[in-house]
């Protein structure tokens, strides 16, 4: 099982792996317009979380708003989400 610092570690490795984007705040929203990812690029990064967590990371919408796309936010709903499972 992961640790919340161990999935935020993951998320922003994902997203570096598949935008080049680095040093995002854990608190910005990876959908806004501020950092430009695409929803494409979102379904890679929930592809690769999903491998390496070995769980439904769609699933954290069942319980959630879109204002869990942050890094902070992914990092405690995956938590919790793999403690389901």
């Amino acid at each position: 099982m992961y640790t919340t610092i161990e999935i935020k570690q993951l998320i922003a490795n994902a997203i570096t792996e598949v935008t080049g984007i680095v040093n995002i705040d854990d608190n910005t929203s990876i959908i806004g317009r501020i950092l430009g990812i695409t929803p494409a690029d979102i379904i890679y990064i929930f592809d690769i979380l999903e491998q390496k967590m070995n769980i439904p990371v769609h699933s954290v919408f069942i319980h959630n708003t879109s204002e869990v796309m942050t890094i902070d936010g992914l990092s405690k709903a995956l938590y919790l989400l793999q403690t389901e499972m």
